[in-house]
């Protein structure tokens, strides 16, 4: 489950955080909100394909940040940090340590 959700530059997102609640979460909004984008995130998150299309025009890197909770006995959770170049090159960190994309799908 994600805990914590922090996205930085990814399509039209500058920056922004989402706390979910517990049980369901709604995603709503006009045309264009970024409704997309923040899916998009949780994607690069759970170790989807990466594109250099999806860091916003004129920034450097997307870089998307999760803490994530393997269900309800692991009371401290783990971290991912996935930074998407504008060169296409992502690089992964879980909980601090280099990782790959197939590492990352599996922990998630």
């Amino acid at each position: 489950m994600i805990d914590e959700l922090h996205v930085r530059d990814v399509a039209l997102i500058h920056d922004a955080a989402l706390v979910p609640c517990c049980g369901m979460t709604v995603l709503t909004g006009e045309t264009g909100a970024g409704k997309t984008a923040l899916l998009s995130a949780c994607k690069l998150i759970i170790g989807a394909r990466a594109e250099a299309s999806m860091v916003r025009e004129g920034a450097d890197a997307a870089v998307v940040e999760a803490r994530i909770f393997e269900g309800a006995r692991d009371p401290e959770g783990f971290t991912v940090v996935r930074r998407l170049g504008s060169d296409g090159r992502s690089r992964i960190k879980i909980d601090g340590g280099i990782a790959s994309v197939r590492e990352l799908s599996a922990r998630v």
